[in-house]
């Protein structure tokens, strides 16, 4: 990728809410603070300006830390074609399934960034561990590979199957990896799924190599002291 684009400033926004787990979000939210610091040393800035998109204006996340975001989902609504990557983090089953059952706010901001017919041809929608959930209840999973945390596989199975709603669907194919790479959406949206907690750095990693480079995110994996998993495989 040429280093004027690699160079360029972009906009990331995870969405946050009530149950969500830390590292699900917060190890993410590292690696895109620290992408591309060091490509343009006199100007020294990472290269995705990051939104914390949250309903309420406090979120208190599975593990009792409170969070303050930084747009409500009605601003966020309001920029999402601004935005070339939106983080999709996940959390317990008890707080997923609600907001997969009720059709929730955060679903709909969900399908209305992977239908969204953007400038950016390159738009990335990924989830992290349980996060696939919101992905399946969304109905963006249908005829896709996809992972998520290991005890959460045949829920995700059933779902992609529930939210599909008709015989003939093209099934999600649901396998135990660390990151896989669904390909993209009729609107040009990737879908990028991770599995359970730690793996979401590796997705991380891998969405900072599509958006800028390789040696980009190996540099990143290197200021984090972080062992960057990329054999593990990105399709299926």
């Amino acid at each position: 990728m040429a280093d004027s684009l690699s160079l360029r400033r972009m906009q990331a926004a995870i969405l946050l809410f009530h149950g969500v787990d830390v590292l699900d979000f917060a190890g993410p939210l590292e690696v895109l603070s620290h992408a591309g610091s060091d490509l343009d040393p006199e100007k020294s800035k990472p290269l995705f300006e990051i939104s914390l998109v949250a309903k309420d204006e406090l979120v208190r996340t599975a593990s009792n830390l409170t969070v303050k975001r930084s747009l409500s989902l009605d601003e966020a609504h309001d920029r999402l074609s601004e935005f070339e990557v939106l983080v999709i983090p996940g959390g317990p089953p008890k707080v997923i399934m609600p907001l997969i059952e009720s059709g929730s706010p955060e679903l709909q901001l969900i399908r209305n960034f992977a239908e969204l017919s953007a400038p950016s041809p390159d738009r990335i929608l990924f989830s992290v561990c349980t996060g696939a959930l919101l992905l399946g209840g969304a109905g963006l999973l249908e005829g896709k590979s996809a992972t998520t945390h290991h005890r959460a596989l045949d829920a995700l199975r059933t779902v992609c199957q529930t939210a599909a709603g008709r015989a003939d669907a093209a099934p999600t194919k649901v396998v135990h990896a660390r990151l896989l790479d669904g390909g993209l959406l009729a609107s040009g949206a990737r879908i990028i799924t991770a599995g359970g907690i730690t793996s979401g750095l590796d997705a991380t990693l891998y969405v900072v190599a599509l958006k800028t480079s390789r040696a980009a995110a190996e540099s990143v994996a290197r200021r984090m002291e972080y062992d960057w998993r990329q054999e593990e495989g990105v399709t299926a």
